[in-house]
C-alpha cells in the first residue's frame, strides 16, 4: 500500500517498484530455462498462482502494489489527477479516499475543547495553526495507510 500525492516523493517511490519490477522481467527472460523456472516458481509461490508467467512489468507491479489518493477539500485536481496517472501507467490498482470527514472531526474537537478555530495561513490562520493542521492530515493519511495495507 503506497499513499500516491502526486508529489516527488511517493512518484519516486512507485517509480523504483515499476523499474525493480521491470529489471525482474529482463532478469526473466535473460537467463537460462533452469533459472528462469526457479524464479518463476518463487513467484508462482509468493502469488499464489501457479500459472503467473509475466509478460509485461505491470503484471508485476499489479500484484505487489496498490495506491491511494487520500485528499482533502484542500487538495488541488492536479495532484490527484498525477497520482491516478501515474497509478495507471505503472499499472497498479488506485482509488481516490476523501479525508475531509476525519480531518473536519478532528478539528471540531479542537474548536470545542480547547475554543481554538485554527485555520490555514491562506485562510487567516497562523504559521504555527497552519503547520498543525497540515500534520494533522498527514498523521490522518498515515494512519488510513496502515488500516488500508
Amino acid at each position: 500500500m503506497l499513499p500516491l500525492s502526486g508529489g516527488a516523493d511517493s512518484g519516486l517511490t512507485a517509480a523504483i517498484i515499476y523499474y525493480f519490477a521491470n529489471r525482474l522481467l529482463e532478469y526473466l527472460h535473460r537467463k537460462g530455462p533452469q533459472i528462469r523456472t526457479e524464479i518463476l516458481d518463487q513467484l508462482r509461490t509468493i502469488f499464489k498462482d501457479d500459472t503467473f508467467d509475466p509478460y509485461t512489468p505491470e503484471e508485476i507491479t499489479s500484484r505487489i502494489l496498490f495506491t491511494r489518493y487520500m485528499g482533502t477539500q484542500n487538495s488541488s485536481k492536479e495532484s490527484r489527477d498525477r497520482a491516478s496517472l501515474l497509478a495507471q501507467q505503472i499499472g497498479v490498482e488506485h482509488q481516490n479516499v476523501d479525508i475531509s470527514q476525519i480531518n473536519d472531526s478532528f478539528v471540531e474537537l479542537i474548536k470545542k475543547s480547547m475554543n481554538l478555530d485554527p485555520k490555514f495561513k491562506v485562510d487567516g490562520g497562523s504559521g504555527k495553526e497552519d503547520l498543525a493542521l497540515q500534520n494533522v492530515q498527514g498523521r490522518i493519511r498515515m494512519v488510513l495507510t496502515y488500516l488500508c495495507a
